[in-house]
């Protein structure tokens, strides 16, 4: 039975139903876990795997379309995958295209000898894609000109950021959220949050997390006018994902500190004021970031479970296994796809 808790305080009790998700098909890479979020195609399925390979897979029986080989040097996978054009594109100390059938484009070092620090899936803009790296700039890679450009005025240390067109609100881990204009490179607002956030946009707004010396809060700001229209305080330590459920609900994910098995909470505010409309408990944990589809928040757990909650609080288990989840879910058209502890990514059919 799972322990799903409504808090009594704020929301009453949740409503809850069991799994329903049927295993598609598994495909192994190696042994290491794989932490990247799977982008999910039409008719394939990419992922960023250990040492940094790229994998492009058929999505309808997990057959290996193309799998690129990085030194042995590397040890850490890049960044999830994004398609650009005609290309899908992982960034890790180089740039790696290849075309959806599989064939490589185009495989070339970074200048300078930096590397993608960035934990989001890039941002496309025009057919260009936009990376933060571990210099604390904001990179802008053109796969038509094949070059590398500093895309920002101001160093931008980002970690996890949300975007509208060629604007990107960033949460760095120099625990500063900030508004930065791609295509111009200009800082439009920034704010101390205290940790590394992981903050959204809702229409022209901010909504960030906080830390402060009273605990975790969430606040909406208006970058333009540079004011506060509401905060609220949180339960929980630490902040591992911030997206709008719906026109009018938000959804951010707490946990009570930083170990990725640590108890975790999903809160459901309402957009326009910051009123809370209910605080749901998962005891085992979330991986960190999650993904929105239908008005549904999906998140993957550490214990091997696939769940997601409603705007009224319906909270599913899709998906369970004997095992251990370590990246965060992609879903689209009835499909979840996330990788394991133990080199495997797996894709589930799910209601």
């Amino acid at each position: 039975m799972l322990a799903f808790a409504g808090s009594a305080a704020l929301a009453g009790c949740a409503q809850f139903r069991g799994s329903s998700g049927t295993r598609r098909w598994t495909a192994q890479f190696g042994e290491d876990y794989i932490d990247t979020t799977p982008y999910i195609g039409d008719d394939y399925v990419a992922v960023a795997v250990p040492n940094g390979n790229l994998a492009v897979l058929d999505i309808g029986d997990g057959s290996l379309r193309h799998s690129v080989r990085r030194p042995e040097r590397w040890h850490v996978a890049g960044t999830p995958p994004v398609p650009v054009g005609e290309a899908v594109v992982t960034v890790t100390d180089e740039v790696l295209a290849v075309a959806r059938s599989g064939e490589e484009i185009w495989n070339e070092p970074f200048p300078d000898d930096e590397y993608a620090m960035l934990q989001s899936r890039p941002i496309v803009v025009n057919e260009s894609l936009y990376v933060t790296t571990d210099t604390h700039w904001v990179l802008e890679i053109d796969l038509d000109e094949r070059t590398f450009q500093r895309a920002s005025h101001d160093p931008v240390a980002g970690r996890w950021w949300d975007s509208d067109g060629d604007v990107a609100v960033v949460g760095t881990s120099t625990l500063r959220t900030m508004l930065v204009d791609l295509t111009t490179g200009e800082t439009l607002w920034e704010h101390s949050a205290g940790l590394v956030a992981h903050p959204c946009l809702v229409e022209s707004d901010v909504v960030t997390p906080l830390s402060t010396s009273d605990g975790l809060e969430l606040a909406r700001f208006d970058p333009a006018a540079d004011t506060e229209r509401w905060r609220i305080d949180l339960l929980g330590g630490q902040s591992t994902f911030t997206a709008q459920l719906s026109d009018d609900v938000l959804a951010v994910v707490t946990r009570t500190q930083s170990t990725i098995d640590a108890p975790a909470r999903v809160t459901l505010v309402t957009a326009e004021t910051g009123d809370v409309a209910g605080t749901y408990e998962i005891p085992g944990g979330v991986i960190p970031s999650g993904a929105i589809h239908d008005g549904r928040l999906f998140l993957t757990t550490p214990n091997g479970q696939l769940r997601s909650i409603t705007t009224d609080g319906v909270m599913t288990t899709h998906y369970e296994f004997d095992g251990a989840i370590t990246s965060p879910p992609a879903i689209r058209d009835g499909l979840a796809v996330f990788g394991t502890d133990n080199g495997e990514v797996r894709a589930v059919e799910i209601d």
